[in-house]
């Protein structure tokens, strides 16, 4: 039996949050890492020598902008958790109980990004579950979103299954062979 989708409480979304910006950062600091190495004495523009931590800060930027997104994406039941979610045992799912989608928990994520830099109205955004009925932030609210326990797993998660194809006649042609129990009956008779 699944568990109701009651809304987390402010503390554990709170904890869930600091656990993601260190991994957040460790992810990109890796990504950065990486194409610093790779790309070290490359000439990757062929216009000027030494721009390759450019390239280096490209990657942190699009590892950091990516990490909840893609893990919030996942199918399966960490479905809706980031590392920290997993940690403090919280997940996001659409407001209709359904999972997270790459887009939808994309939006999410930008949403927060971007509110957290407007003066006032982003440290309004964090303490804005401690007073909201659903205790969602404002990022929740724009993308339809809801933080509940992991205990719930969404009404639409789990293995991709696909229904069998129906099974080919054995008769070549398109009418059906005398005697058939799917053969359409006509006003005179015939199929």
């Amino acid at each position: 039996m699944r568990a109701s989708m009651k809304p987390t409480d402010w503390g554990s979304r709170v904890g869930a949050y600091l656990i993601d910006v260190v991994c957040a950062c460790l992810f990109g600091l890796a990504a950065y890492l990486m194409v610093a190495v790779l790309t070290a004495g490359v000439d990757l523009d062929g216009a000027s020598p030494g721009n390759e931590a450019e390239w280096a800060v490209i990657a942190f930027l699009t590892a950091v902008v990516n990490y909840s997104p893609l893990l919030a994406a996942r199918r399966g039941k960490r479905s809706g958790q980031t590392l920290g979610r997993q940690v403090v045992g919280i997940r996001a799912v659409r407001a209709d109980g359904g999972r997270l989608l790459f887009g939808q928990a994309l939006q999410r994520h930008l949403a927060h990004m971007i509110i957290t830099c407007i003066p006032v109205v982003g440290q309004l955004n964090h303490l804005w579950p401690a007073w909201d009925r659903r205790n969602q932030t404002l990022h929740d609210k724009l993308a339809g979103t809801l933080m509940v326990d992991a205990g719930y797993v969404p009404a639409d998660d789990g293995l991709l299954v696909v229904p069998p194809a129906p099974p080919t006649p054995a008769y070549a042609g398109s009418v059906a062979p005398p005697g058939d129990p799917g053969a359409r009956v006509t006003a005179t008779g015939s199929g």
